[in-house]
């Protein structure tokens, strides 16, 4: 992605944010502050603090994150890997009982000052009076602003700000970080434990060069529409897609072809007992496990046998006669 394309997309992203001058809110509220990227075991744990919190103290649930991503903001060029698109993570999070709020990660929001994100922000337009946020987060101009300086700005520091600890599942700190790590490696089940969900692919069904249907076995081409996705190692995952409103056992390949000598990364879902047209309609494909590593093979014929053990596999696993 070129260095002004990646600028138009993120653009693009704050376009369908709310900038923090166009917020006012009314009613006092609590609020929970971060990225949620993933919308993890762990942030899970947030939104299940910031609902309780909120029944005690009779404050409105908010939850504030950044769209695009500062990452991206500040280095459009950085590797993928993120794991969820905005508009996953949104739908994610607006399964909770809580207002979400979009905001708009510009240059404008990038200069404010760390006191001025709160008292102009977080306590003026938000109507922010109690707050809970990560111990690692930060935001304002060059990143001063932290839980500290927060506590400094509420009326009772111990009450008014609660500072969240990493969450661990198993003796395995749940972040984001760690998350991509085992997709990075292909530990497709240690990553959906921390997310608690099934990681996925979804998009567009574009049209491809054929290939697999040319070798017996059709792919629906996956266009995720967002360039920063995180990826797993390339390679064979089995799964599950949903197509339709339904479930369909499936399996991917998520590679480059190096048989045919590509060089474009693909998205290619074979979907199992399906043969429809599916083109320009949406499909997702949850990753359950890996079933083996991308190579290159010496014929299209050893490619053929290869799938063709590699669908068995999928099946006996998922247990798809």
């Amino acid at each position: 992605m070129s260095q002004e394309s990646a600028g138009e997309g993120l653009n693009a992203l704050a376009a369908k944010s709310v900038a923090w001058t166009e917020v006012r809110r009314q009613d006092p509220c609590i609020v929970a502050l971060g990225n949620f990227d993933g919308v993890h075991l762990g942030h899970r744990q947030i939104l299940e603090s910031l609902v309780k919190e909120s029944a005690a103290s009779g404050l409105a649930p908010v939850l504030v994150t950044f769209e695009p991503h500062p990452r991206y903001f500040f280095q459009p060029q950085a590797k993928p890997s993120l794991l969820t698109t905005p508009w996953e993570k949104l739908a994610l999070l607006k399964q909770w009982p809580v207002e979400v709020i979009p905001l708009a990660f510009t240059r404008d929001l990038a200069e404010l000052e760390a006191e001025d994100f709160i008292e102009g922000f977080l306590k003026d337009r938000l109507q922010g009076r109690r707050f809970l946020l990560g111990h690692d987060h930060r935001f304002g101009k060059g990143a001063r602003g932290d839980a500290a300086l927060l506590q400094m700005h509420v009326q009772d520091p111990r009450r008014d700000v609660l500072i969240l600890e990493p969450f661990q599942l198993d003796a395995e700190v749940i972040s984001s970080s760690a998350i991509r790590i085992h997709l990075e490696n292909a530990r497709i089940e240690a990553a959906n434990r921390l997310l608690g969900r099934p990681f996925s692919y979804s998009g567009k069904v574009v049209r491809g060069d054929g290939r697999g249907r040319g070798l017996g076995f059709p792919t629906a081409n996956l266009d995720p529409g967002y360039a920063f996705k995180a990826m797993v190692a390339l390679g064979v995952y089995g799964g599950e897609a949903r197509v339709r409103g339904r479930e369909v056992s499936a399996i991917a390949n998520i590679g480059k072809h190096p048989t045919f000598g590509g060089e474009a990364l693909k998205i290619e879902v074979h979907l199992l007992d399906f043969d429809q047209d599916i083109y320009d309609e949406v499909v997702e494909f949850g990753l359950l496990f890996h079933v083996r590593p991308e190579r290159k093979f010496p014929s299209v014929a050893e490619l053929r046998a290869q799938v063709e053990k590699d669908i068995a596999q999928t099946r006996l696993i998922l247990n798809r006669p």
